[in-house]
């Protein structure tokens, strides 16, 4: 961006104007290092050179209040934008939203949604994960299980991204329940789980008191190559080894397969993770 810049002005020193492309790119240039202050300040700046910001200028400068969780300048720009009479599209408030479940401001994010639906926009599946994800303070669990409902109905495919959104929100505000029943509508579905899902999966099972289950995920996930373990996954296990009924007493084969799931998982994950050590010593103890 500081190159970008460094053109523009040397453009404005000398004897050529500045067209509205030359902004667009320093704006766009400021957006993808999230410099939303100079974002704005090129903006502002193109307007006092009498020139029209569009849609495609604004969705730079919201963008890169997006990626610093600026929500409010965010919302001001949005603001402007229907000032000037141009017509938002379904990306510019996706990044408005985006910029609100940065900083969990659900109220803002779902006024946002509602907006989206009032002028005829369809908003698309990483906007409602965006939403769901906003709702993760306490007791805001039931909206993020609406909005999932919203989408079923709209006959949205739902993804990961989704299903570890509203688990999240599930987890935070203690819905064991939800969470298990969640879970296995994902896998009806097929949908294949991500780190934060297994995890949520086997908290959930834990809670319920379904220890067999909990085992049975954690040897799911020595299974995938493509998952690597964190310190949550490996306090999970321990507690599964701990607290399951007869597992660590009465089932040595039970008790030695989980120990050789947390084996497995602990070559894929400790040489690339910060693992605490008294887990460590849990684990191989």
């Amino acid at each position: 961006w500081q190159y970008a810049e460094s053109l523009l002005q040397e453009l404005q020193q000398s004897q050529i104007k500045a067209d509205l492309t030359s902004y667009n790119a320093v704006v766009s240039a400021c957006e993808k290092q999230g410099e939303w202050q100079r974002a704005i300040g090129w903006l502002e700046e193109l307007e006092i050179q009498m020139l029209e910001a569009g849609v495609i200028t604004f969705s730079a400068a919201v963008s890169a209040c997006e990626k610093r969780g600026e929500w409010q300048q965010a919302e001001a720009l949005l603001e402007k934008l229907h000032c000037r009479r141009i017509e938002a599209d379904v990306i510019l408030y996706s990044s408005v939203i985006s910029a609100c479940e940065k900083r969990h401001e659900s109220t803002h994010a779902t006024m946002l949604l509602k907006e989206l639906r009032r002028i005829a926009l369809r908003a698309d599946v990483a906007t409602y994960n965006a939403v769901i994800s906003s709702n993760g303070e306490f007791s805001k669990w039931l909206a993020a299980q609406q909005l999932l409902c919203r989408m079923q109905l709209e006959q949205m495919q739902l993804n990961v991204i989704t299903f570890s959104s509203v688990l999240s929100v599930f987890e935070g505000n203690w819905r064991w329940l939800e969470a298990f029943h969640l879970l296995n509508k994902m896998v009806t579905l097929q949908v294949q789980g991500n780190l934060v899902v297994y995890n949520a999966a086997i908290s959930a099972h834990i809670r319920m008191g379904a220890w067999w289950h909990a085992y049975q995920i954690l040897r799911d996930m020595a299974g995938c190559q493509q998952l690597q373990a964190n310190v949550l996954t490996y306090c999970f296990g321990i507690n599964t080894f701990e607290n399951a009924p007869g597992m660590h007493v009465n089932s040595f084969s039970t008790a030695s397969g989980l120990s050789e799931c947390l084996h497995l998982l602990s070559e894929r994950s400790f040489r690339d993770m910060k693992t605490n050590v008294a887990v460590q010593n849990m684990t191989f103890g």
